[in-house]
């Protein structure tokens, strides 16, 4: 994975994800409830976010170390400043039900 294609903001994460999606994904993706569609994803979409950008392959440099980091506190919603620790699952969770209320934005466009 390229170092370019890790998001450090929710707008750059949104549009990677839009783009993996059909309108039928999104249609049925809008039809559970946030809760729902994070539980039903965990190891869809949200194992895709925790593979390409919360863990990485591995062998990293310090500045893909540093966009991982800025991506994870993004992802979790939590400043840069402030001391952070949990659990990937629970940040792809709370991230995919973010993204739940930007799919719910964009069908009603």
């Amino acid at each position: 994975m390229n170092i370019n294609s890790i998001p450090t903001t929710a707008r750059q994460a949104f549009k990677v994800l839009d783009a993996m999606l059909t309108p039928e994904d999104i249609a049925a993706f809008c039809a559970m409830s946030a809760s729902e569609f994070s539980c039903d994803q965990h190891f869809g979409l949200g194992m895709w976010i925790r593979n390409n950008w919360v863990y990485g392959p591995g062998e990293e440099d310090d500045q893909e170390r540093k966009l991982r980091d800025e991506c994870y506190r993004m992802l979790a919603g939590v400043p840069k400043k402030d001391y952070m620790f949990e659990h990937p699952d629970t940040v792809s969770g709370r991230f995919l039900e973010r993204y739940h209320r930007h799919l719910k934005k964009l069908q009603k466009k």
